[in-house]
């Protein structure tokens, strides 16, 4: 429950507001179209666009709206230029309308007169490609090849992010195409122009191929003729658009009011939506960052774990078990040879020892310096450092030869110089690709 005198006190200030900023919103887009184009330009593109059949709702929708929304201001007291601020004003109880119903009617009205205005502009603002683009069809073939791209790129990129559906893009089709064009009866605005385009025309045309085909695609007189099956035509809201008489104020406006339908994008299900969906770049900025960082971290804990393997492995800059990591399944071996009355012993990574064969003490060889490629031979050497002391001599010290084998093993053992020890080992970490082919396998 609530009282009309309070409702128009407590809302007469919204709704002027609202007005005052389609006000802006026009004077802006005035503006705008001052600074970017030519007026004169620009007023011929827009008389000529709204001369098409397919502006006609919109050019009896807008008087109409217009003048509706002059009288529900002057209704609710807020004509500036017969009202007085703070005057109560009792139209709307002598006429016994809803003012809620009105307050929304008008909002209606306006927020469609925004659309159609905002259309207008966008339509006047690509003057400026459009006239390159005509100039450059009439220049060389070069550049009308280039043109004609250009305006077959902009028209796929206006359907796909304008969200166009099929249904729209068959009335657009139907009203520019001079064979198929709509009924432009701009004095019968109760008639909609859609009429003479139910049911749609087809034609056979012969492509560049040769091959006759029926046009427009079977998808867009489809669309069409779901759109005469959504419009009753025969109930369109719609007024003499030459009349001055005042008729009644409605507390609701439909869509299609005087043939005027809001546009709608396109649904999931529509012919266009599926040829779009692999140009879908439907991911904002912001979630586009988030999985940017995602995967960013995603990177850097996997440049950690190689550098953890290449640590352990070898590989990379670290040289540790092989330039390919082949020392890392043998890094805690170890292996042995007796050879006459001693025993000589390597661990990898470790260090090599010589005892007498049923001795427990050892004589320290050498510690784990690492091992090279011979660069004459390609074989791998394996070398032990900085062993025992000499008496009257170095320190002692181990070099293996290794050569491909099945078992990591030694093969013999000499000492060629005092204290410097020399073995013959072979292991599966030598049966590389060299070995291959030096051995013809």
């Amino acid at each position: 429950d609530y009282d009309d005198d309070d409702f128009l006190k407590n809302h007469r200030s919204e709704i002027k507001k609202q007005r005052e900023k389609r006000t802006r919103q026009i004077q802006t887009n005035k503006e705008r179209k001052s600074d970017e184009s030519n007026p004169e330009v620009e007023s011929a593109i827009l008389s000529s666009a709204k001369s098409t059949p397919f502006y006609l709702p919109r050019s009896t929708f807008k008087p109409r709206a217009e003048a509706l929304i002059l009288s529900i201001d002057s209704m609710l007291g807020l004509d500036e230029d017969n009202a007085v601020e703070g005057e109560e004003n009792d139209a709307v109880n002598q006429l016994n309308i809803d003012p809620i119903a009105i307050q929304m009617a008008r909002g209606t009205l306006s927020r469609r007169l925004s659309h159609i205005e905002r259309g207008e502009y966008f339509a006047s603002s690509a003057v400026i490609l459009l006239v390159s683009l005509q100039q450059a069809m009439e220049a060389t073939e070069e550049d009308q090849t280039s043109a004609l791209f250009t305006m077959k790129q902009l028209a796929l990129g206006t359907l796909n992010y304008g969200n166009i559906g099929s249904e729209d893009v068959a009335e657009i089709l139907y009203s520019l195409i001079p064979d198929y064009r709509m009924s432009d009866d701009h004095d019968n605005a109760c008639t909609s122009h859609f009429a003479s385009l139910c049911p749609p025309p087809s034609q056979s045309v012969t492509s560049s191929s040769g091959l006759s085909v029926t046009y427009p695609p079977s998808f867009i007189i489809n669309a069409a003729e779901a759109r005469c099956e959504q419009r009753d035509l025969s109930s369109q809201v719609c007024f003499d658009v030459k009349s001055d008489e005042q008729t009644d104020i409605p507390t609701s406006i439909p869509d299609g009011y005087y043939n005027y339908f809001v546009h709608q994008s396109r649904s999931e299900d529509d012919y266009l939506t599926e040829s779009f969906r692999p140009l879908d770049f439907s991911m904002t900025i912001a979630e586009l960052e988030i999985e940017q960082v995602a995967l960013e971290t995603e990177i850097s804990e996997l440049e950690r774990n190689l550098q953890d393997l290449e640590g352990k492995i070898g590989g990379g800059d670290s040289p540790k078990y092989g330039a390919d990591g082949e020392l890392y399944g043998i890094r805690d071996d170890c292996v042995s040879l007796e050879a006459g009355k001693y025993e000589y012993g390597v661990c990898f990574f470790q260090g090599a020892t010589q005892k007498e064969i049923g001795s427990h003490s050892s004589t320290d060889l050498g510690k784990w310096e690492g091992m090279e490629i011979h660069k004459e031979t390609g074989l791998r050497v394996m070398k032990w450092t900085n062993g025992a002391k000499c008496w009257n001599g170095p320190k002692r010290s181990i070099e293996a030869s290794v050569t491909c084998g099945r078992k990591t093993k030694i093969l013999t053992a000499d000492e060629p110089d005092t204290c410097r020890y020399v073995l013959a080992m072979e292991s599966h970490i030598a049966c590389d690709d060299r070995f291959k082919l030096q051995n013809d396998l």
